[in-house]
């Protein structure tokens, strides 16, 4: 009896020396192909999503020719502005095929959308925004008037080496015009690099009415997942959005930790104003931006101001100090776009995506 203890005793040690040898193993393989992948540089998906009005289109459009064509190149001046095309789409076409097929664009725009459908969309804003009906990951809409005419979705996709590393870098910008029912589109989130501009306009396939319903329905299974989110209502009317500022931060932030409300910079008419008024500041928040502001303050999300200050050479009144508009709402010169940007890009937590930024190349 005391032998068959023994023997039992001795195979017990035996299998527990064997098991910690294979796992040993298993651990020293597992560190090896770590450090062999390491060294042969991590495919590390870096996924911004931008949603927002046309100036942080022009925005994303320039950030994305930076990272293309590297942080010396000059950026067409074609490419921020839509009044130097024929028609808004041969602006879509040449915004899109200048990044080759690195962008996608889910686009089109009516060229004359005539007084009685601008009607019909005042009638519809009355109506509030709550347009959305989803089923599981997909949604079925209402007709958003005039607006189910202007759809701007860009998908850019771009590998680039940086720290070693190679780095699958993806910008999407998604319209979106604060109080207006304006985010839709035919291409769904999974099949970003599926479709090409259309040429007459389609129905969308997916529509939402609320931010907070796009971050939830949309953004939320965006392939790959986004890793970065910035928001912005830019200089439209946003009154009734207000209420839905903190749920769609909220939502975001399920999404993931890096959440910025992007400040949208002032109107024209407001500079001009504020420096009657003996203020020579560029950062003139709107009331939603200070909102945002303060609720970040309690989500632990971020908010990414504008410049204070602008270089001299953005500057052309120098009397009223201020840059070059080509309307009441957009900058005519695209490195005020890229120095916007660079502002940004030095918030916390834009560390990889600054240094794509200023040192990046196309591979």
């Amino acid at each position: 009896m005391s032998f068959l203890r023994i023997l039992g005793f001795t195979y017990s040690i035996l299998l527990f020396l064997l098991l910690h040898r294979n796992f040993e193993l298993k651990k020293s393989n597992e560190q090896q192909g770590q450090s062999n992948s390491i060294k042969k540089g991590d495919n590390k998906p870096l996924h911004l999503v931008f949603i927002g009005d046309s100036l942080t289109r022009y925005q994303y459009l320039t950030i994305a020719y930076i990272i293309s064509f590297g942080p010396d190149s000059v950026v067409p001046r074609k490419l921020v502005n839509e009044k130097l095309h024929a028609s808004w789409n041969d602006f879509f076409r040449y915004s899109t095929n200048i990044f080759r097929t690195h962008m996608f664009c889910d686009c089109f725009r009516t060229e004359n959308l005539g007084k009685k459908v601008h009607r019909s969309v005042n009638e519809l804003n009355k109506n509030g925004v709550g347009l959305s009906k989803t089923v599981g990951n997909k949604s079925i809409h209402k007709e958003y008037g005039v607006l189910n005419r202007i759809r701007e979705n860009r998908y850019f996709h771009h590998s680039t080496k940086f720290g070693g590393n190679l780095i699958n870098l993806n910008l999407t910008y998604l319209q979106f015009y604060g109080d207006k029912p304006s985010s839709h589109g035919r291409v769904l989130p999974w099949k970003t690099e599926l479709f090409t501009i259309d040429s007459v306009m389609k129905r969308s396939k997916w529509a939402y009415g609320q931010l907070s319903d796009l971050l939830k329905y949309h953004v939320s299974v965006l392939n790959p997942r986004p890793t970065h989110i910035i928001l912005s209502t830019g200089a439209h009317y946003h009154k009734r959005m207000m209420s839905n500022v903190k749920l769609s931060l909220e939502v975001a932030l399920t999404i993931t930790p890096y959440v910025y409300w992007k400040q949208a910079p002032p109107l024209k008419n407001h500079l001009l104003q504020a420096r009657k008024g003996g203020d020579a500041n560029f950062s003139l928040p709107w009331d939603i931006d200070i909102l945002a502001r303060d609720s970040c303050k309690m989500l632990q999300c971020y908010f990414a101001s504008f410049p204070d200050t602008l270089p001299k050479h953005l500057i052309v009144d120098m009397v009223y100090m201020i840059p070059e508009y080509f309307d009441e709402t957009h900058f005519s010169s695209p490195e005020l776009y890229v120095y916007w940007s660079s502002h940004i890009f030095r918030s916390e937590h834009f560390e990889l995506i600054g240094g794509i930024f200023s040192q990046g190349r196309e591979l």
